[in-house]
């Protein structure tokens, strides 16, 4: 019987459980994507947490993106030494970190351009950034990348045919709406040879124009065939409120049982994990190899080493989202009452 406690060696990489941090924008790095101490902080803490695998927050890699404070940046050289000081930390806890690469949305002339209006050489320039993006990752020590490919992002959007509507060969068949991340998976693993890469993909675009379970499953297959080493999965509906354990628990787990029976590559499956039992039960029934877990970490970053120290009590979030509220996404705990409503407390 598997249990979330396995070692696992997937891609090279050797991961001492099955546990993953869901990648969590915190809001706390300048313009440039500079560390702030407290940005450290957070990521230790998670690390001592008992995790086997970091999976960093939504990492911008061009300067052609939101051009705002608070995204973590891997757009430039300069900030390469303070990407190495996190990972060594994050490694000195035995925990591994991936770089998650997004592209949020681009911007021409200060007005954001849809993906229809973008230029065969913008999207070629989209293209190098990740690429140089990856390259940036490797030599500030993360043990991979991930491309994020979900929640609306640009590599969602281009891939989506509610938001694509193109009419050359980034267009059309899903082939086409695929060609932009096709050739930054190529890119990458032609540069950067042996470096794991992940891809966070929506279940569905959770709209009925966009992409469907079906389309989506055709699109993990087309990256693993470009070299994607792990597929996380997601959607739209990722932070589902009011969850409580054994309710509503691994709300992707039926859409990662049958990608696993169409691919062959590791799958993640992030969504409303709550307690070790579940999770145990969603991953013998074959519906993941790994689990993300965001909320549940914000709520108490240590919750599992808990478990594996044999203290297996759920996690107490309550899935208010509250914590989404605050800079830094810290946990501002709710009150689950038994009709449904949270009151808010007190900051802890």
């Amino acid at each position: 019987m598997k249990t979330i406690f396995d070692r696992l060696i997937i891609s090279g990489l050797e991961i001492k459980n099955r546990i993953a941090t869901a990648s969590v924008g915190r809001n706390l790095a300048d313009l440039d994507g500079h560390i702030p101490e407290s940005l450290y902080d957070i990521y230790k803490e998670l690390a001592e947490g008992g995790a086997g695998l970091i999976i960093s927050e939504m990492t911008m890699v061009s300067v052609y993106d939101y051009p705002v404070p608070g995204f973590t940046r891997l757009q430039d050289d300069a900030v390469i030494p303070e990407y190495k000081k996190l990972t060594d930390m994050v490694h000195q806890a035995d925990a591994l970190m991936v770089a998650q690469l997004a592209y949020g949305g681009y911007f021409r002339g200060g007005a954001q351009i849809i993906p229809d209006e973008m230029t065969q050489n913008e999207l070629r320039e989209v293209v190098q950034d990740f690429i140089s993006a990856a390259v940036r990752a490797k030599k500030a020590g993360f043990d991979g990348v991930e491309l994020h490919c979900a929640h609306g992002f640009l590599l969602n959007k281009i891939m989506s045919p509610a938001f694509n509507h193109r009419t050359d060969e980034y267009g059309g068949s899903i082939e086409n709406r695929c060609r932009l991340t096709l050739e930054i998976i190529r890119g990458i693993r032609e540069q950067c040879d042996d470096l794991p890469i992940l891809a966070k993909i929506n279940s569905t675009d959770g709209r009925p124009d966009g992409i469907r379970e079906e389309e989506s499953i055709a699109i993990c297959k087309l990256i693993e065939a470009a070299g994607i080493d792990i597929i996380e999965v997601s959607g739209m509906d990722a932070s589902v409120s009011k969850i409580k354990p054994g309710d509503s628990e691994g709300y992707f787990a039926s859409f990662g049982k049958e990608l696993k029976r169409n691919i062959s590559i590791p799958v993640i499956l992030t969504g409303g994990h709550r307690s070790k039992e579940h999770m145990e039960q969603i991953l013998n029934e074959d519906a993941c190899d790994m689990f993300s877990v965001a909320r549940p970490l914000i709520r108490e970053p240590g919750l599992i080493a808990r478990w594996q120290n044999g203290d297996l009590r759920p996690s107490d979030c309550v899935s208010c989202n509250m914590c989404y509220k605050v800079k830094g996404h810290k946990c501002i705990r709710g009150t689950l009452h038994p009709d449904g409503t949270i009151t808010k407390n007190e900051r802890e």
